[in-house]
């Protein structure tokens, strides 16, 4: 199947010097749902940014549905990329129609009414998108009975009125609980998977994607540092806990390297579980400047990186 996204030597520069984004290579398929995670938001929410054409990278090429991103096509990308904020404030002494209708249209469209009466073919796509996300017959109510998942699910049908091929969601993990929380991941992988929408969704911790993405994106300093299945990378990330994978009966440890070699260290023998055969080792993500307190052998302010090491035995 051809990528619907295409990041190619994608760069963009962090002001004080060093990058958010630097030479990332990356493709997006339709029907898939991707997380972005990293430890400082910047970096994934720049990935989105060069996606959504709010960005023009300063290296590199973007990709989207063969279209590349530039001054000249930014409108039309709009067009393809839809961006949802499942916590943003609709009007609330309006209707469910009436706010999908007026989705993306200007402020004082927004809070005025519409300039013109909507044609028909417009109120039958806004009523399709709300039965789209589970809001059908539904479309006289207010806004202000609305809980939080039927006020994600309005800002889905809103973007979803456009027919994009692609939704970027920001900070998937912030603002519910953990049944909401659940209710509006099902919703986002039922479009992925049964329209053949790409989504791409931001997060702040690996686990978000556990059950929902079909694979995970990890930046760190700027870099693409993980790209495969969630289950892969969860128990790597700093303050998560090491598991056992029942399917592979292997265990993975983890253990620090400076930045600076370049190379995965040789796991030593002392740190692993289960024996000295070491099946893989893999970097994992950026662990923060060494503190206070740490191995004589480091500085204070040495950046680390944190690697895993998957042995064999059972």
């Amino acid at each position: 199947m051809p990528a619907m996204i295409e990041l190619l030597g994608v760069g963009a520069p962090r002001e004080g010097g060093g990058w958010r984004l630097h030479r990332i290579c990356a493709t997006f398929r339709r029907g898939e749902v991707t997380v972005v995670v990293s430890h400082l938001p910047e970096e994934s929410d720049t990935l989105l940014d060069a996606v959504a054409a709010r960005i023009l990278p300063e290296e590199g090429r973007v990709w989207i549905a063969h279209v590349p991103v530039s001054r000249d096509t930014v409108r039309r990308i709009r067009g393809i990329v839809a961006e949802v904020d499942v916590r943003a404030r609709p009007v609330e002494h309006r209707s469910l129609l009436w706010n999908v209708l007026v989705a993306g249209k200007s402020v004082h469209r927004a809070l005025h009414g519409l300039l013109r009466l909507p044609r028909k073919s417009e109120r039958l796509a806004a009523r399709r998108a709300l039965e789209r996300v589970g809001l059908g017959g539904r479309e006289v109510e207010t806004v202000s009975g609305l809980g939080p998942v039927d006020r994600a699910r309005l800002a889905l049908a809103s973007a979803l009125v456009k027919t994009p091929e692609v939704l970027v969601v920001r900070e998937i993990d912030r603002g519910f609980d953990g049944a909401e929380a659940a209710v509006v991941r099902a919703l986002l992988e039922l479009l992925a998977h049964r329209e053949r929408v790409a989504v791409l969704a931001s997060a702040t911790t690996p686990a978000a994607a556990i059950g929902f993405a079909d694979r995970l994106v990890a930046i760190a300093d700027g870099l693409l540092v993980f790209d495969g299945l969630p289950t892969s990378a969860v128990s790597g990330w700093p303050g998560g806990s090491a598991r056992r994978s029942r399917a592979r009966h292997s265990r993975a440890v983890f253990y620090l390297s400076t930045l600076s070699t370049g190379q995965p260290p040789v796991c030593p023998q002392q740190h692993t579980i289960c024996g000295p055969v070491i099946r893989k080792q893999q970097y994992i993500g950026y662990a923060g400047p060494v503190l206070a307190g740490t191995a004589a052998s480091h500085r204070v302010g040495d950046r680390f990186a944190l690697w895993m090491a998957v042995d064999d035995c059972g």
